[in-house]
């Protein structure tokens, strides 16, 4: 699957920051013919992330990496999904050091992790 866009999400006191990426998924469906289904997944890509305003060498890409897994419970046409996913990015070594290291430098420089739990629902047609 494959991801282009930017986004604007608020973190701190109401700033917002960049996000752009191009992301490949991979998903290994274990039990894919049954009602209760259980998968693994891995995606490997590039983001670049941070403040708005930065300068394209703040917003320079990073390699990221997505692994998880989740339960799917399907009927003929409906499903419904619970996902965990554990990500990092890394590092932006190319950015000269500042001082005093603010939190807009520190998220463009800096390797990146965390962790998401997703519920959602699929149609299939």
């Amino acid at each position: 699957m494959f991801f282009n866009h930017r986004c604007r999400f608020f973190y701190g006191r109401g700033r917002c920051f960049y996000n752009r990426s191009l992301v490949f998924d991979f998903r290994y469906r274990f039990l894919a013919e049954q009602k209760l289904n259980i998968y693994a997944l891995a995606s490997l890509g590039v983001i670049g992330v941070a403040h708005e305003n930065a300068s394209d060498e703040h917003k320079r890409g990073r390699g990221s990496i997505r692994l998880g897994g989740g339960l799917e419970y399907r009927w003929n046409w409906f499903a419904l999904v619970v996902e965990l996913r554990l990500v990092g990015v890394g590092e932006n070594d190319k950015l000269a050091p500042q001082m005093p290291e603010t939190v807009d430098y520190q998220l463009s420089r800096y390797g990146l992790s965390g962790g998401s739990l997703a519920m959602g629902a699929n149609f299939y047609f």
